[in-house]
């Protein structure tokens, strides 16, 4: 592969993200990425509906699942925990589940997609993923406004670590049902193989990222 600092350093990316992972993983990225390429214009779109390469022109898409799509590339950036985490306040006033059983008996908040299905809740049971739509008090189209009332003491939520970690740091919420978290979450970096030269620089900057990322986590 030849050095990407010979690749031409012009040219328009349009990147479409759901918003969660927008706002918290992709949009910190966008300045050293301009610092180091000027002249590639960036536009970042972000929402949770089903990608359309060719009709939206879409150059890169970062997404939880694997896009298995003819003339489509799907490279592993990172694995997402999926936690499932209450307000302190919500744990104070009605405890926490210890079995996933037990979430029938909790207010649980639940994300609605695009489509208009809502998202599962993922568990690992004696090393097998099982997968259920629990009953839910609040239904929401966005991840941030089930954060929001997660954090205001309305609920239980499932949310991919990176909405939550700092909140989870501070003691505004708390995990449940750790014993059972999926371990096999990942986001992806997805382009067509026939990609401009500032989507391959992209994905290599942002892969980059990634790793450091992942190397300073662990120390």
């Amino acid at each position: 592969m030849s050095d990407p600092d010979s690749w031409p350093l012009c040219g328009h990316l349009r990147i479409l993200a759901p918003p969660a992972c927008g706002r918290r993983i992709v949009a910190p990225l966008l300045n050293g990425f301009e610092a180091r390429y000027p002249a590639i214009a960036l536009e970042l779109l972000l929402s949770d509906r089903p990608a359309d390469f060719s009709a939206d022109h879409i150059d890169i898409l970062f997404s939880h699942d694997r896009i298995v799509q003819q003339g489509i590339a799907a490279l592993l950036l990172l694995p997402v925990l999926m936690v499932s985490c209450a307000s302190s306040a919500y744990a104070q006033a009605h405890g926490l589940p210890q079995q996933v059983g037990d979430l029938a008996n909790h207010r649980c908040i639940v994300f609605r997609s695009p489509r208009g299905q809502i998202q599962e809740w993922e568990f690992r049971i004696n090393g097998f993923r099982q997968r259920f739509v629990p009953f839910a008090r609040h239904t929401f189209n966005d991840a941030d406004l089930i954060v929001r009332a997660v954090c205001a003491g309305l609920g239980i939520a499932q949310l991919p670590a990176y909405q939550v970690d700092d909140l989870l740091a501070e003691g505004k919420l708390v995990r449940c049902l750790t014993q059972y978290a999926p371990e096999d979450g990942a986001l992806y970096l997805c382009h067509p193989y026939r990609q401009k030269a500032a989507a391959r620089l992209f994905a290599v900057y942002v892969s980059e990222a990634a790793r450091i990322g992942a190397q300073k986590s662990t120390v």
